[in-house]
């Protein structure tokens, strides 16, 4: 009898509340190894944080960085000719006016055919006054 209680001794006799796990220690042993201690201090920011924070630093940048005013040149269809538009220190905008033809644009250091720059400015014509007619619609929709 005493040769078989020893034996016992040597196994350990399952509780029953305990759950059964086929793996053992095993999976103990993996869990350890996998786990690392938590870095504490900095980490590197998310996508949507990076972004937001560009967008507050370009909003801040609008109130410091001056507008600026630009030389326009614009195509006149009823009399052909270009409108030319320049700025000086002042802002007060000084006006050309120049024959609607390919010389001139090659003149003006723009590197576009008359057509194009033609169906350009008529389209970008198109786009601001359908601009215009969707404000308008916007405001009768959300004002009534």
């Amino acid at each position: 009898m005493e040769e078989e209680n020893t034996n016992m001794e040597k196994f350990d006799i399952m509780e029953p509340d305990k759950p059964i796990n086929d793996d053992g220690p095993k999976n103990t042993e993996l869990k350890e190894e996998k786990e690392e201690p938590k870095k504490k201090g900095c980490y590197f920011p998310s996508a949507y944080t990076i972004l937001i924070i560009l967008q507050f630093i370009i909003f801040i940048l609008t109130y410091i960085i001056p507008k600026g005013k630009f030389d326009t040149i614009e195509y006149d269809s009823n009399s052909g000719t270009f409108i030319v538009k320049k700025y000086n220190k002042t802002s007060i905008p000084t006006s050309f006016e120049y024959n609607g033809t390919q010389e001139t644009l090659e003149e003006l250091g723009i590197k576009i055919s008359l057509e194009k720059f033609q169906l350009g400015y008529a389209l970008f014509l198109s786009l601001k006054s359908l601009s215009k007619f969707l404000n308008f619609i916007g405001f009768l929709i959300f004002n009534i």
